[in-house]
């Protein structure tokens, strides 16, 4: 038996099939990592009948895993859809990597003439004539119908655009809807500068950092108790600036992380074990009493059913994840709280390093140390690790302290970098402090002001 559109027979699909603790899972590759998805049935009958219907849905934008097509029968738009939403994206960047892709489908509908593109048709000559489009046609800057209109997109634009083709079609490649991926590279001219800094980079000059640090404690006063510390947003932003750390080594520093004899910060690869408790409201406390009752096995909740709905909305836990891993000896009914332990292996964005500490920060970070009750530096108020996202915090605190322009997070370690180097600390230096993974990338910082120049200069000997 084969099935009609998507050419795949019986027991090509029983082969793709899993039988663990009596339960059918169908494997399938994602970007050359296996993965299992499961059909919910004990039955093998059921289970190849669930397959064969993941199949049929070939034509949809729902493209199943695992199946393998002849070259050049899905279209575009439907392989560009199952990149997107295969990519692991925050909400933010999946919105963008939508809007970006709906721009690439009109303008190849636009100069192609087709409604329907398929991936065979996706070649080096139609890009470079979608190329040619894009830097003639009229479009409105950043998206904004309402604002005066612009010829052409800029290359960094078009750049971004011509990367998304390429992925889509290296992921088909790999899925093996296509039999190639077409050369697509030099057509774009864009090319950051070495050296060059983002076009988002922003640092806080001196005067700017101290306002911003003075509003960071007025901010706390107003949110007293809201936080682990009372002091929790200013200590943390006085640790982005004399630290330079990223976000994710800030949000997962753990005090082993930090030396306080040696006057060293460690980031490092290791181990995360992430314990939070939940306090179980009278209403939690009887439903979970009444459903430990009821489940006699280890899983108590399976992804999709009312009861894992209902006692997410009773934990106030969004994570499907930590649903799922619950376990009845967690609960502890008596003092009405629920222990949460997690476990998983982290490992900084760029370079493991030592960063020293500055005797304000270290004086700073010694108090925190005495008043916590978490292995994290900044936890949450569960005791975990810090979960909720303080960029509108941050953005009041500049706006409090007159900064009329937007200011993100990460330009606090663009100022460190900035500061250091105005100090006249070499460029090799900020490299190991912000632990870059080459000196390239710390010539951003290597601007020299007229005045630098002035006396430099004046060290030259007399001869």
């Amino acid at each position: 038996m084969k099935t009609e559109k998507s050419g795949i027979s019986r027991a090509d699909l029983v082969s793709g099939l899993e039988c663990i603790n009596g339960w059918y899972y169908y494997r399938r590759m994602v970007d050359g990592k296996r993965r299992r998805k499961s059909l919910r049935t004990k039955t093998l009958s059921i289970a190849v009948k669930k397959v064969v219907e993941m199949n049929e849905k070939v034509f949809d934008k729902d493209i199943p895993l695992g199946v393998v097509l002849s070259d050049g029968k899905i279209n575009f738009e439907s392989a560009g859809d199952a990149y997107i939403n295969n990519c692991y994206l925050r909400k933010s960047s999946l919105s963008r990597y939508q809007t970006t892709f709906r721009n690439i489908l009109k303008g190849l509908e636009e100069i192609s003439g087709y409604s329907d593109i398929k991936l065979k048709q996706v070649t080096r000559a139609l890009i470079e004539d979608y190329a040619k489009y894009r830097r003639t046609c009229e479009v409105s800057p950043n998206g904004h119908k309402n604002s005066r209109k612009q010829i052409g997109v800029s290359e960094k634009t078009l750049s971004m655009e011509i990367s998304l083709v390429k992925a889509i079609l290296k992921y088909s490649v790999t899925r093996q809807w296509l039999g190639y991926q077409p050369d697509l590279d030099g057509i774009s001219h864009f090319k950051r500068k070495r050296g060059q800094p983002s076009s988002k980079a922003r640092p806080l000059t001196e005067e700017e950092t101290r306002k911003v640090l003075s509003e960071a404690r007025k901010y706390d006063e107003s949110r007293a108790g809201f936080y682990a510390y009372d002091n929790f947003i200013s200590s943390l932003l006085m640790t982005y600036i004399y630290s330079g750390l990223r976000r994710k080594e800030l949000v997962y520093l753990e005090w082993s992380d930090i030396s306080f004899g040696d006057n060293l910060l460690r980031v490092r690869s290791k181990r995360i074990i992430n314990t939070r408790t939940i306090l179980l409201s009278d209403e939690a406390v009887v439903y979970f009493r009444k459903l430990l009752r009821v489940k006699k096995g280890k899983v108590l909740f399976v992804a999709g059913t009312a009861e894992t709905k209902k006692a997410a909305k009773l934990l106030k836990l969004r994570s499907l994840k930590m649903m799922l891993a619950i376990r009845r000896e967690w609960f502890d009914f008596d003092s009405k709280c629920l222990l949460l332990t997690e476990m998983f292996e982290w490992k900084p964005k760029a370079s493991e390093g030592e960063v020293p500490l500055h005797p304000v920060l270290k004086e700073r970070l010694q108090s925190l140390y005495e008043r916590s009750n978490s292995n994290f530096v900044f936890p949450a108020p569960d005791g975990g690790y810090m979960t909720h996202k303080f960029e509108r915090a941050f953005k009041k605190i500049t706006a409090a302290a007159g900064i009329k322009e937007n200011i993100r997070v990460h330009d606090l370690r663009h100022t460190t970098g900035t500061m250091l180097r105005r100090a006249g600390v070499p460029v090799e230096s900020i490299m190991h402090v912000l632990r870059h993974a080459n000196v390239e990338e710390s010539l951003i910082y290597s601007h020299f002001t007229q005045d630098e120049a002035q006396r430099a200069i004046n060290k030259f000997p007399k001869l």
